[in-house]
């Protein structure tokens, strides 16, 4: 197995902070770009592509990866990056639900 940390640590200290943060802004709307595929390689758009299904599956678990990658080296930010561990009692749900019409009771 690769020990990728090496690799991690170096982007880290060659990179400058703006740099960073610049690769989340590209990977983001990369990763927005593979949703947008995905629901035109779903047919839930008149937009059709070439693109099957499964290929826009793998494009859009790419970007993510990629995503968050890049949210691994932001410094300070990272430890208040949800993990999956803490997703389950993550606020974003609550206020999801409730502004979907979701009534307590």
């Amino acid at each position: 197995m690769v020990d990728y940390r090496k690799y991690q640590k170096y982007v880290d200290e060659e990179l400058t902070f703006r740099e960073k943060l610049e690769a989340v802004a590209e990977e983001s709307a990369e990763l927005a770009q593979a949703a947008l595929k995905m629901i035109r390689a779903y047919g839930m758009s008149n937009n059709i592509t070439p693109t099957n299904e499964e290929e826009a599956g793998d494009a859009l678990i790419e970007e993510v990866w990629d995503l968050m990658s890049c949210l691994s080296i932001i410094g300070g930010l990272t430890s208040r990056i949800p993990t999956a561990d803490s997703i389950a009692t993550y606020e974003k749900w609550e206020r999801w639900a409730k502004r979907l019409g979701y009534q307590e009771g």
